[in-house]
């Protein structure tokens, strides 16, 4: 879901979305927020409860900074509606007071901002922020998708401009964007640990860089991003 009125996710791409995922019955987790705030859409209860409906199993989770929580939409209505677990994101502290009841809540994570290093890295380049934790392969191209309010699939949660769109599920099937041949070279890069050759992930820090030969060249192993590179 996304900030503006003019930028929500229509109630007819949802139902596709949903109409997408669960023709692959899938059991895994269902998050409801991409780039921006989930509690700024008016409609958040009711679309937790219509996810609800349709995947009864599922783990329905959102992550909020807190500002409109109890404030615009309460813990209660959210839970009643069918999520099953909220993390608030507490990065300047302002609602700790507020908002500490509910850390005896096994459903609530109140995360302060001390508690998020993993979470730090600048954003595909967006922002100058320091990593402390770089990983080798990135996860998130194997284990999630991302879908935006038009129902475009982009690469991750750090493509704030759609730079990298695998397709879109207004016109595509889930599994003919998930089998195609750019999201099969963004799964395949980074197994290889070569995340760093493709657009985005070439300038986000939470991959590590590229291994080094000990004359300073880099290692070149494959050769699927270039046609003359060595292996």
């Amino acid at each position: 879901m996304e900030k503006s009125k003019d930028s929500l996710m229509s109630l007819e791409t949802l139902n596709r979305v949903l109409d997408e995922i669960e023709s692959v019955k899938f059991d895994g987790r269902i998050h409801l927020y991409l780039l921006e705030e989930p509690l700024c859409d008016d409609r958040i209860v009711d679309i937790i409860a219509t996810v609800r409906k349709r995947f009864p199993q599922n783990v329905i989770y959102i992550s909020t900074n807190g500002d409109y929580l109890d404030t615009k939409t309460t813990v209660k209505e959210l839970f009643n509606a069918g999520l099953s677990e909220l993390s608030v994101m507490m990065y300047d502290n302002s609602n700790t007071e507020r908002l500490i009841k509910y850390s005896a809540d096994p459903r609530i994570a109140l995360i302060k901002k001390e508690e998020m290093g993993d979470c730090w890295y600048n954003r595909g380049g967006h922002i100058n922020v320091k990593c402390d934790f770089p990983v080798e392969t990135c996860e998130w191209v194997f284990h999630k998708v991302y879908i935006t309010r038009k129902g475009e699939l982009i690469v991750c949660c750090s493509d704030y401009d759609y730079e990298v769109v695998y397709g879109n599920l207004m016109d595509q099937g889930l599994m003919d964007i998930w089998l195609s041949p750019k999201y099969k070279l963004y799964r395949i890069a980074h197994f290889f640990k070569h995340g760093r050759a493709l657009p985005l992930c070439d300038r986000c820090n939470r991959l590590k860089p590229k291994e080094v030969s000990p004359n300073g060249k880099v290692r070149k192993r494959w050769s699927l991003f270039r046609s003359s590179s060595q292996v």
